[in-house]
């Protein structure tokens, strides 16, 4: 005890020699807050004067100016229906109560927002294109192949903006090159574009919005009050480099760069094609003045993170430090119309379905899950020695354990993949990167994985073991805390906190590094390297898969500010992984790795229930099924667990389940919430009863893709897949009809038989 004492002192010392060696390091570059060249706003080029609105046609559409707008009109020559960057007026002049014409409010009649720091009052401000750059500023216009430029000039900002609009065969591209950004004094901080080309008058009966909130969600157009409701989200979740005091329960996370609006017969639909990452999904919903509800891109150009400054007294402001230099990488935006029976959220997954196709590879052959099992090896617990408290591994489930729970459920509820996780050092707590990319003693050994790999292997189950890559507290095998630790806006180092589970406040001990961008694909060729020794056939990232993260170390490169490029970082990644031959395991996955993902796991299944949402819709199995195999959220884990039956029935989805073996009281003062219904010998009977209420089903769909979806008038829910089998879903407590029959209260009905 004594040896362990000194050691953990020297340890402390040699942290502490450290740290300042690292905030001398960062306090002799504070004075060098580097800002990267940018373009200065022009004060003396001219309007460029419309003439000819034309801009470019195909066999499908023309492209046309808007000179009102300074925006764009898209023609379908075979029904004449106008789609734009503004709705298209129905050409009725309109009137108050008093007989003077109404005017539509300036926001509709705009195609670019933007927000900036003002230099003289140290404050945020917002403008609006049709006051503050078609009227009151300047707009030039470019032609360029198959379509125009827009640079609008932004007078009072000083900020220049240009927008390219390109025709393509049936959609159109819009675009911001920061590079080609100009500013004045003032700093650009975000820009909003196309913020009614998805939008849906408030008084359209049928219409709709699609926000792609958790597993999807849309918002019924409607008057709420002059102002409305807003809401807005991160594409691809919160960035995790922000300082965080407290966190949502019921929040999920954007994981599909796209989103779109109904109205009628027709419909517009969004894919963010690139620059996806610093993107801000906006909605706002309800306001009478606007008179219309929108969903649209607002572009985080430059990133910033919470700070807490002190005034006086022990009183404290709480503000955002933002980056000095702009994110370099383009925005780019498809734009679809849609008409006829495509026109609706059906149709909308259709278009990214093809479009994954297009840019991605399929992986699926035949795949899909029916159970999938993820085993907990172990957590963290506080013990004491002659009263003095000391850390140690519980081993929640041993790889014997896990092995003898296959062995004994898999003839009844025909499991489909296996994840290990927490089964590296210091189990599911992972003070060190990916576990110190090892087997924690007390849970196994390398023979055991072996024996485990082979028991699965014969019973064509997937084995995927766990690596989390981007959280780390202890620095270890060439890893440091502080050395190999991303940075927020505010140059200090990023770091991620646990959050009590009843207040919702963040943990102070215990705080995460994030590990460097940089250092990110170092980490999987690591694991990779791990993973041949262990002779694993699977790799799981579930950690990395559903987050993403900026890092400001380099202070003349934005490469990783505002999150930029992180899906095709992470994406490489992944494709570095299925080169090896080992497949690839996903848990609630961003879109970028769900598309090289050969399993996604703990697919989301409700949106973030916000106020503004009215119904969820399974919009992410809809694009997803077919090309990976996907279960759902663990069922039990949720608090409605016949629900959460339902929603993998809706979404075609396997079903997923978290276990241990063994279970201690001590587990419940840990920090991760996977330990109050996990013990197998209480949930495995729940297990095969639920397998078998949808054995036949999954015989039935097998991998197919889903080709529509409906909510019909009665609240029943129908999905259609491609081999043309149809299940409809009852959420309600009483039996409702369907066009196959009568749907049980809480049941669901497949054809025409009731299952």
């Amino acid at each position: 005890l004594r040896q362990e004492e000194l050691l953990l002192s020297w340890q402390k010392q040699f942290s502490s020699v450290c740290a300042a060696l690292l905030a001398a390091v960062l306090l002799s570059g504070c004075g060098e807050r580097a800002v990267l060249k940018k373009n200065s706003f022009d004060t003396q080029i001219e309007s460029t004067v419309v003439g000819d609105v034309f801009i470019a046609q195909n066999e499908n559409y023309r492209l046309e100016i808007n000179d009102t707008t300074m925006g764009v009109n898209l023609i379908d020559l075979k029904t004449g229906k106008i789609f734009g960057t503004n709705p298209a007026n129905d050409g009725e002049q309109q009137f108050d109560e008093f007989g003077m014409p109404i005017k539509r409010h300036p926001q509709v009649e705009s195609t670019v927002f933007i927000e900036y720091l003002d230099s003289n009052t140290n404050t945020v401000s917002q403008l609006i294109s049709y006051n503050a750059a078609v009227n009151g500023g300047r707009t030039v216009v470019e032609s360029i192949e198959n379509g125009i430029k827009v640079e609008y000039y932004f007078e009072d900002a000083q900020v220049m903006i240009p927008v390219t609009y390109t025709l393509r065969e049936n959609s159109v591209l819009v675009g911001i090159d920061p590079k080609e950004i100009q500013e004045g004094d003032n700093m650009l901080i975000s820009v909003s574009v196309m913020p009614f080309f998805c939008s849906v008058a408030n008084d359209e009966q049928n219409g709709y919005l699609v926000y792609p909130s958790g597993s999807g969600a849309l918002v019924y157009p409607k008057e709420i009050s002059q102002s409305g409701e807003a809401y807005e989200a991160e594409v691809y979740g919160k960035d995790l480099s922000k300082e965080v005091w407290d966190k949502v329960t019921t929040d999920k996370s954007v994981r599909l760069p796209i989103y779109g609006a109904k109205s009628g017969s027709s419909a517009t639909f969004a894919i963010i094609e690139q620059g996806a990452e610093s993107s801000v999904l906006e909605l706002t919903s309800g306001s009478t003045s606007v008179g219309y509800s929108s969903v649209y891109v607002k572009y985080q150009l430059r990133g910033f993170t919470n700070n807490l400054k002190e005034l006086y007294n022990n009183r404290f402001y709480e503000g955002q430090v933002y980056s000095d230099n702009m994110v370099q990488s383009p925005l780019a935006i498809g734009f679809y119309p849609l008409n006829g029976d495509s026109a609706d959220y059906s149709g909308m997954a259709g278009i990214y379905r093809e479009y994954l196709d297009s840019t991605e590879n399929v992986k699926a052959e035949d795949t899909y899950s029916t159970v999938d099992l993820t085993f907990i090896g172990g957590a963290m617990i506080v013990k004491s020695f002659l009263g003095i408290p000391y850390e140690t591994l519980y081993p929640t489930t041993t790889l014997e354990e896990a092995a003898d729970i296959i062995a004994e459920l898999n003839d009844k509820a025909d499991i489909s993949n296996i994840c290990l996780k927490g089964f590296g050092e210091s189990g599911i707590n992972s003070y060190k990167l990916a576990g110190n990319f090892e087997i924690d003693g007390k849970l196994g050994s390398i023979k055991n994985l072996a024996s485990l790999g082979e028991l699965c292997g014969n019973n064509g189950i997937g084995l995927y073991f766990d690596f989390n890559n981007v959280t780390f507290n202890n620095s270890a095998n060439g890893y440091s805390t502080y050395f190999d630790a991303a940075v927020r806006a505010n140059r200090k180092t990023a770091k991620t906190y646990n959050f009590d589970i009843a207040v919702l406040g963040r943990e102070t001990d215990g705080a995460y590094s994030l590990l460097a961008r940089d250092r990110l694909n170092d980490s999987i060729s690591r694991i990779i390297s791990t993973a041949d020794k262990m002779e694993l056939p699977g790799i799981a990232l579930s950690t990395l898969t559903s987050v993403s993260y900026s890092d400001y170390t380099d202070k003349n490169d934005t490469e990783y500010y505002s999150k930029a490029n992180f899906g095709a970082q992470v994406s490489d990644m992944l494709d570095s992984v299925s080169e090896t031959g080992k497949k690839v395991m996903a848990s609630d996955a961003n879109a970028f790795a769900a598309a090289k993902a050969d399993i996604v796991i703990n697919s989301p299944t409700i949106s973030a229930e916000a106020f503004e949402f009215d119904e969820d819709i399974p919009l992410y199995q809809m694009v997803f099924r077919g090309r990976a195999a996907i279960s759902v959220e663990s069922l039990n884990l949720v608090s409605d667990s016949r629900k959460q039956l339902l929603r993998a029935v809706e979404s075609g989805s396997g079903l997923g389940y978290t276990l241990i073996a063994d279970y201690d009281t001590v587990l419940l003062d840990g920090k991760q919430p996977v330990f109050y219904n996990s013990l197998y010998e209480d949930v495995s009977e729940k297990i095969i009863d639920d397998y078998s209420v949808l054995s036949e089903y999954y015989k039935k769909i097998g991998s197919s893709r889903i080709v529509s979806h409906r909510i019909l008038e009665n609240g029943v829910r129908e999905t259609v897949f491609e081999n043309s089998v149809t299940v409809y879903v009852n959420y309600s407590d009483g039996e409702l009809a369907s066009p196959a029959g009568n749907v049980p209260a809480n049941g669901f009905l497949i054809g025409e038989a009731d299952v």
